[in-house]
Formats: structure tokens, C-alpha cells, sequence
């Protein structure tokens, strides 16, 4: 009766793990929804930056973002030289990675690719949207806007940044 019980045992362990993980993921895709219904508006209203969705407007870009790499693969993450959190090292290399894009026109970092993220970090894509998730809630955490992590999706591909102006990486070296 002993194995038959931590056989059964073992079952709701990985059930209950299983769900958590389910709703991680429907959340990641109702904030990638949300987006994508606001990006639709704004393309509708010509590009106006505004949309109609509960989460607001578009929010600004951060100015700055310091990145201060601890040897541990964790980060200090300042934004515009008030706000700053703490980030795990898992975290911190997607921040890494939406940040490191080249500026565009309007002088924000530009959209790449969510395949080539996964790659990059090297996990899946449903890996990363979990990570965005996570991430997200570590922003909202610390008082930062989290839909400064943006993910926009479109037929096809799916693309991510972080928005922000100017970014300096400390490494735990340099100090």
C-alpha cells in the first residue's frame, strides 16, 4: 500500500506542478495579447502611441539603464538612476539580450526576434515566454513599468525588446 500511495503521491506532485506552469503560460499569453490588440490600435490611429486598452498608453522609454553584472550571473538593473531591482542570472541574460539591440529611428532599442532570443539563451520558446512572464513580474516588483519588456506578435515571428534609450553594462570586473 506504501508504493501504491507515494506512486499516487508523486502523480499530484506533477499535476500540481504541471498547472503552475499552465497558468504561467496563459498569463504570458494575455499580456501578449493585450499587445498585440494595442499595437493594432495604434496602427489603426495612425500611430497616435495611444491605445484603448486597460493597461494605458504606450509607456516612455526608459532614458537610461545600467546593468551591473555580478560574478554570480545575477544583475542590478538602475533604471533612469532612481528605480533599481535585483535580477537572477536567467533573467538578467534576457534583459541583456532585449536591451541589446541597435537603436532605431525614434532612438528606442529595435524589435529581434523571439526565435533568435530562445536560441541565444538557449531554452525554447515556450522556455521564454515564461521567462518574459517572470521577468515582467520582476519589473512590476520594483516598481518599474512592466511593459518596458516588450513582446509584439505577428503571423509568423514574434519579436521582443526592452524599451530603452541608452544602456551601460557594468561587469563585475570592471569595479
Amino acid at each position: 500500500m506504501g508504493d501504491r500511495f507515494d506512486k499516487i503521491r508523486r502523480n499530484l506532485e506533477r499535476a500540481a506542478k504541471d498547472l503552475g506552469s499552465a497558468e504561467e503560460r496563459i498569463d504570458t499569453a494575455l499580456w501578449d495579447l493585450e499587445a498585440l490588440v494595442k499595437d493594432q490600435l495604434v496602427q489603426r490611429n495612425k500611430g497616435l502611441g495611444t491605445s484603448n486598452t486597460a493597461r494605458g498608453p504606450t509607456p516612455e522609454p526608459a532614458e537610461l539603464l545600467v546593468i551591473e553584472l555580478k560574478k554570480d550571473g545575477s544583475s542590478r538593473v538602475t533604471k533612469n538612476g532612481d528605480k533599481s531591482l535585483r535580477l537572477p542570472p536567467r533573467l538578467t541574460q534576457l534583459l541583456l539580450f532585449a536591451s541589446s539591440g541597435a537603436a532605431g529611428p525614434d532612438g528606442i532599442r529595435q524589435l529581434q526576434s523571439l526565435s533568435k532570443a530562445a536560441k541565444s539563451l538557449g531554452s525554447s520558446t515556450n522556455a521564454l515566454s515564461s521567462m518574459v512572464y517572470q521577468m515582467r513580474q520582476k519589473l512590476q516588483d520594483g516598481g518599474f513599468d512592466p511593459r518596458l519588456l516588450e513582446v509584439v506578435r505577428q503571423r509568423r515571428t514574434s519579436w521582443i525588446r526592452f524599451r530603452v534609450r541608452e544602456v551601460v553594462v557594468i561587469r563585475a570586473e570592471d569595479k
